[in-house]
């Protein structure tokens, strides 16, 4: 039971930090440093 609650945790924490990242990089940054 352990070992399926961490694993869509991975997926969804793989997806969105894998995908969104460099699909996003620039317009983060961009975002980033107008928000500062």
């Amino acid at each position: 039971k352990r070992r399926v609650a961490s694993e869509p945790l991975l997926s969804s924490n793989h997806t969105i930090g894998g995908g969104v990242v460099p699909t996003g990089t620039p317009m983060l940054k961009s975002e980033r440093a107008d928000t500062v």
